[in-house]
């Protein structure tokens, strides 16, 4: 059973690779970025891109509008830090910065996945990223012709295995109890043959033109590395939200350590939050 197990084992990882093969083979080289693509692509998406969620897009767009004099530290109603706009600048033009306006002045309570979100579907639409059915190479798995063969052996020799030995008080618990184990271990192959390892199948979250985009950043905005900078090189104030999309909280205690002390307490907030909805709906779920 065991060489069984590996032979189908070995066929699998065999498809697997043929899988992978096919499908390289269809997929286009991507066109060559144009060089100021990632700046048009703004810091949001590169956060998206490059840490996978929508808080590393948010803390850079908001270090980009605090290094920008757009909002300033204040205590809002509830007594938690905050930041809050500067009313003489007016709105944003555009862009997950506007969103922000739009939806609420106070940037404590307002949840990343509601500006960020739209800047995911936006990289979706683009080609960016992979989201839904995409994020698989199409694979028909082969049929574990091993593993079937040898379950259907095992549960043909249970019947012989019982009566190897004659009746007995232990001898007959022995015989019993190797049939039981055969019958275990045939059933383990059925469901070893019907098991299917989509892990091995699943394709990176960014796109060949994503990992264009992450590659071509990284090499752009090399110098704003915190790691390649001292105290006296401060940040210019168009630096920073890309800096910290890139570079995440290295970047952005660079630039504020009053900055990150908020961050964090806002996301300590919004995890109390989720965690007494997720509470709630247990209790509302069994309370019938």
């Amino acid at each position: 059973m065991s060489i069984a197990w590996w032979l189908d084992g070995r066929v699998y990882r065999k498809a697997v690779s043929a899988a992978w093969d096919r499908h390289v083979a269809t997929v286009p080289e991507p066109a060559d970025l144009a060089p100021d693509t990632v700046v048009k692509m703004g810091p949001a998406a590169l956060g998206v891109l490059i840490a996978d969620g929508p808080w590393r897009a948010y803390e850079a767009v908001v270090a980009g509008l605090v290094a920008k004099g757009s909002v300033r530290p204040e205590d809002n109603y509830r007594g938690r830090p905050t930041l809050v706009w500067e009313w003489e600048k007016g709105p944003p033009k555009g862009g997950v910065e506007k969103a922000i306006w739009d939806q609420h002045r106070d940037l404590a309570v307002l949840h990343p996945n509601v500006v960020v979100h739209p800047v995911v579907q936006r990289l979706v639409s683009e080609g960016v990223l992979r989201e839904g059915e995409t994020l698989h190479v199409p694979f028909h798995p082969p049929v574990p012709v091993w593993a079937k063969i040898m379950g259907v052996l095992g549960l043909a020799l249970t019947w012989p295995v019982a009566h190897l030995f004659p009746d007995g008080p232990y001898l007959s618990k022995g015989s019993i109890c190797t049939a039981g184990a055969i019958i275990l271990l045939s059933l383990l192959m059925f469901i070893n043959a019907n098991e299917e390892r989509p892990t091995a199948l699943r394709l990176p979250r960014l796109s060949e033109r994503g990992e264009q985009v992450v590659k071509q950043a990284s090499a752009q905005f090399a110098h704003l590395d915190p790691a390649v900078r001292d105290e006296s090189q401060r940040y210019e104030p168009d630096e920073v939200a890309f800096a910290v999309a890139l570079f995440g909280d290295r970047a952005l205690a660079h630039f504020s350590e009053d900055l990150v002390e908020r961050i964090v307490e806002w996301q300590a907030y919004w995890g109390m939050l989720a965690h007494q909805a997720r509470r709630e709906e247990y209790l509302r779920r069994w309370s019938g």
